[in-house]
């Protein structure tokens, strides 16, 4: 299936941080994201995205496979080099031939991705931790989260955005955990989870909250974005606050519950991999309106 090989390959999340990078510079930059430089930065962060989840998921098809989902250790033992060389050869092309456009200096490029390179890294392979920062249970959802925040809305040629920072962060930990509950059939044997210890409604509960919490942070910057009366960065506060209450709504326990710990994986597979990754992919239907 279509959405299957997007998912696994890492390509409809990778999508979705390219979408998230843009809205970003919609927010930091008051409305022109249309700009080669931004497009090139919001390409960048995606295939960023798509090749550090495949390196991720390298790791631990290597060191614990029985940790992973038996149709994702199917694919990967399939075609994980194929990713692996793919996603990397993309991105060595793109940073390359970009460079000038993106305009960043190598010093300042290593200040903020240095860091994010080593967390993404220490998330699965870490001295001493068999199952990396991922098995410690009050640190993997906050990690994933602040790498992604960070990646999004901190560049060399970006001014950082605390509020935008933080709505993200909420954004990222509130779909975060309802994955864990897809996974809690292969991660009981190997790591604690969030679900393991709340359950998985009250998990989801939280993670609604969460979500709650990060559609209403976009509207501290709203009356500077409203500013922009005749432009669609007016619109910036609203679509965020509809892609983080959308995910919430359809997180609602009746809902999402029975699908999210289904005995068919596939079921789970497009809950998870399909639905909650492609909450991140919403603002796109959006960026093209902006580029119009």
């Amino acid at each position: 299936m279509i959405w299957r090989a997007m998912s696994f390959s890492h390509f409809w999340i990778a999508l979705g941080a390219s979408a998230t990078a843009w809205l970003t510079w919609n927010g930091t930059d008051n409305g022109t994201i249309d700009t080669p430089q931004h497009l090139a930065v919001a390409i960048w962060v995606g295939l960023s995205t798509g090749c550090g989840y495949t390196v991720q998921r390298a790791i631990k098809h290597q060191r614990t496979p029985a940790a992973m989902p038996p149709q994702r250790r199917t694919y990967w033992d399939r075609h994980g080099l194929s990713m692996l060389a793919v996603w990397g050869s993309l991105w060595l092309l793109f940073t390359w031939s970009q460079w000038g456009l993106m305009a960043w200096g190598l010093s300042s490029l290593l200040a903020v991705g240095a860091p994010l390179v080593l967390a993404s890294l220490a998330y699965a392979l870490a001295p001493g931790l068999p199952g990396g920062l991922r098995s410690v249970l009050w640190l993997k959802t906050p990690l994933i989260a602040a790498v992604w925040a960070t990646a999004c809305t901190l560049h060399p040629n970006m001014t950082w955005d605390p509020v935008l920072w933080g709505q993200r962060f909420l954004l990222i930990a509130g779909l975060s955990l309802p994955i864990d509950i897809r996974d809690m059939g292969v991660d009981k044997d190997h790591i604690p989870t969030w679900p393991m210890v709340l359950g998985p409604r009250s998990c989801l509960r939280w993670a609604q909250g969460l979500l709650v919490l990060a559609g209403l942070l976009p509207w501290a910057h709203a009356a500077s974005w409203w500013a922009i009366s005749e432009d669609l960065a007016a619109v910036t506060p609203l679509v965020m606050c509809l892609q983080a209450w959308g995910a919430a709504w359809w997180l609602r326990p009746s809902r999402a519950l029975p699908l999210l710990t289904s005995v068919e994986e596939w079921e789970k597979e497009k809950a998870a991999g399909w639905v909650l990754d492609g909450v991140l992919v919403w603002p796109l239907l959006w960026c093209f309106l902006m580029m119009r």
